[in-house]
């Protein structure tokens, strides 16, 4: 192919040290299997983590910083059946509260959590209803976080990713998600 080996070796270690792929000795590369496990792990931390980022946030944040933060979600209102463009404005606004906490360690490890579940998230954004849920989820939480309810917006936050992880687990034991899955394992 006409490329080194140093930074594919380098990009599969950061592969590996993310939980995305296991490296076997002798036998190549392997990406981790879905796991409900897994699955359920990752969105268990991010209930711990993501209200202490909307409560750092609230207390770090200005009126215009929260004006920006709208403006995030407002962009997520006009997408329509575009998966790569819903999952990336999703993920904007999440950034975008974890931003405004100025709080470097805390937006590494909420970065880790997320790009450990993206390929869940693509399988949960298979299902066009669920966008609507999201995005009043997301305008509900801004809501509040703008008028500095605090423990409502910490509290809603935990809900929205709840409600993420039950509906995700729903589409994945559903029969029209298995073809999703083996492909995604496959890749």
């Amino acid at each position: 192919m006409g490329v080194s080996r140093v930074p594919i070796r380098s990009a599969l270690d950061k592969l590996a040290a993310e939980g995305l792929v296991v490296m076997q000795p002798r036998k190549g590369v392997m990406v981790t299997p879905i796991s409900v496990e897994n699955l359920t792990h990752i969105f268990n931390m991010r209930c711990y983590l993501e209200p202490i980022a909307v409560l750092e946030a609230i207390a770090k944040s200005t009126s215009t910083d929260f004006v920006a933060l709208r403006e995030t979600l407002d962009c997520q209102d006009h997408v329509t059946d575009d998966l790569e463009l819903m999952l990336t404005q999703n993920r904007d606004f999440h950034f975008a509260i974890f931003s405004l906490t100025r709080n470097e360690t805390l937006i590494g490890i909420l970065k880790n959590l997320w790009e450990q579940s993206d390929r869940y998230r693509r399988i949960y954004f298979t299902k066009p209803k669920q966008r609507d849920r999201i995005i009043r989820d997301h305008y509900e939480v801004v809501d509040l976080i703008s008028a500095g309810k605090k423990q409502e917006a910490a509290d809603r936050i935990v809900l929205h990713t709840r409600e993420s992880l039950n509906i995700l687990l729903q589409v994945i034991f559903s029969e029209e998600a298995s073809p999703l899955i083996v492909k995604i394992q496959s890749i």
